[in-house]
């Protein structure tokens, strides 16, 4: 691996963490599960990508009526359960009921705007913002070594 892929995979460790620790100040992390999926990976020489679970931009941008996810009654029923929501109906057909009707209403609904939090925009400007410099640092130092090297 070279010096640049390491330093792309070092600055999205940093976003990735930025990122996860984020979910928990804004108050949006259920399972953890998110945050636990994602991982930095190369792509190809001096490409690199944050990688995690489809469903994840909902956490910042709000989800617009329609169409939802063939799994959203799992979806809900892990997050239900997460947050202790699960134990407060007296028969599982009462808490069947509340997945049917929330899962309803996302589709028709969405998810209120109002409830957006800022979890990627800001830790993709701070990687935007210290990429640049940090590679500028390895090009120069790369330069240098190859012109001043003696054969």
């Amino acid at each position: 691996m070279s010096k640049v892929d390491e330093i792309l995979l070092s600055e999205l460790g940093r976003t990735r963490a930025e990122i996860q620790s984020r979910t928990i100040t804004e108050r949006k992390r259920a399972s953890g599960d998110m945050g636990a999926s994602m991982r930095e990976e190369p792509i190809g020489a001096g490409h690199a990508g944050i990688y995690g679970f489809r469903y994840s931009g909902v956490m910042e941008r709000p989800r617009k009526p329609g169409r939802i996810p063939a799994d959203i009654a799992q979806i809900l029923t892990r997050w239900a359960n997460v947050k202790g929501i699960s134990s407060r109906f007296e028969s599982e057909a009462d808490f069947h009921r509340f997945i049917y009707n929330t899962a309803q209403a996302i589709k028709l609904k969405g998810f209120d705007p109002e409830r957006t939090k800022d979890i990627f925009a800001t830790p993709l400007e701070n990687l935007s913002n210290r990429l640049p410099l940090a590679l500028g640092d390895q090009f120069v130092t790369e330069l240098t070594n190859a012109v001043f090297e003696w054969r």
